[in-house]
């Protein structure tokens, strides 16, 4: 089964995106738009394909909050962190091709997809 760790953005927080990992991507967009709390649904920019989609969360999620020093989303109720960072989705692109590379460097498999925008996702931009 393949695994994946996202970038999706989202037309209500144009200054943030959202970095996470699923085995289903179509079915994870589904699941974050049908929150009623939601204005606009999820689009998908880009995933990385691995082996171990946790464990590369961890490391991008680590990465862009120490490295880049981008501000991520806390939950205010709970004081956890969420997977929500502030920076453009070209920024996290470009990091997720640091790591694609690293990981080919090392060996290993890894698989950068940039996604092309849906016909919906075209008609909504309209």
């Amino acid at each position: 089964m393949s695994e994946y760790v996202y970038i999706l953005t989202n037309p209500a927080i144009p200054a943030w995106v959202k970095i996470g990992q699923t085995n289903d991507i179509r079915q994870r967009i589904k699941d974050l738009s049908r929150d009623v709390g939601v204005p606009f649904a999820f689009q998908e920019y880009a995933h990385l394909e691995v082996a171990d989609s946790q464990k590369m969360e961890s490391i991008l999620h680590d990465m862009i909050k120490n490295d880049y020093k981008k501000r991520r989303s806390i939950n205010e109720i709970t004081m956890r962190e969420k997977e929500f960072f502030e920076l453009s989705a070209e920024e996290a692109y470009a990091i997720f091709q640091k790591v694609e590379a690293l990981v080919a460097s090392q060996g290993g498999k890894a698989k950068l997809v940039k996604a092309e925008p849906t016909d919906a996702e075209l008609a909504d931009q309209e």
